[in-house]
């Protein structure tokens, strides 16, 4: 049970890290990275009410995808210096932030309700491989200190 509650937690972080780092750059004016009011804003078509529910799947697909991260992590690396689950939890990290910048890239800015998310040129992509990397890097970190390993038979 607490290996459960740890991975919870350890998506709630590195959500709360990525989508601090993609603040940071909305802010900068580097890119339009505001992801949060960008996915709670499909659900809303407001961006003055898109921060709550924008939170809610934010965090709620960090925790699922901690639980992917943990599963994928534990079957490839279940064993070996913890440098090696860090390294993958930033592999995973980068495979899955180039699925969701060349998602937004071609399919969600197109269709986005408001006009402020339907420009998602190279540097939002960009912002979001780099968020998505950070938050693997968080997992990875977590998985290899906690020693936590779902999904691991042993053969024999």
């Amino acid at each position: 049970m607490i290996d459960i509650i740890i991975i919870i937690l350890s998506g709630i972080f590195a959500t709360a890290v990525m989508c601090g780092f993609l603040e940071v750059v909305a802010r900068s004016k580097l890119a339009n990275a505001d992801m949060v009011r960008a996915v709670g804003s499909l659900f809303t078509a407001s961006y003055e009410n898109a921060l709550k529910p924008g939170l809610i799947i934010q965090f709620g697909f960090g925790i699922v995808f901690s639980f992917i991260y943990f599963g994928v992590l534990s079957f490839f690396w279940s064993t070996g210096p913890a440098v090696i689950g860090i390294i993958g939890g930033v592999v995973m990290g980068f495979f899955h932030g180039m699925v969701v910048g060349l998602s937004l890239v071609i399919v969600v800015a197109e269709h986005h309700p408001l006009a402020v998310f339907r420009k998602a040129g190279l540097t939002v992509a960009v912002a979001h491989l780099f968020g998505h990397m950070i938050y693997g890097l968080v997992i990875g970190i977590i998985f290899a200190a906690s020693g936590i390993r779902i999904l691991v038979t042993s053969v024999g």
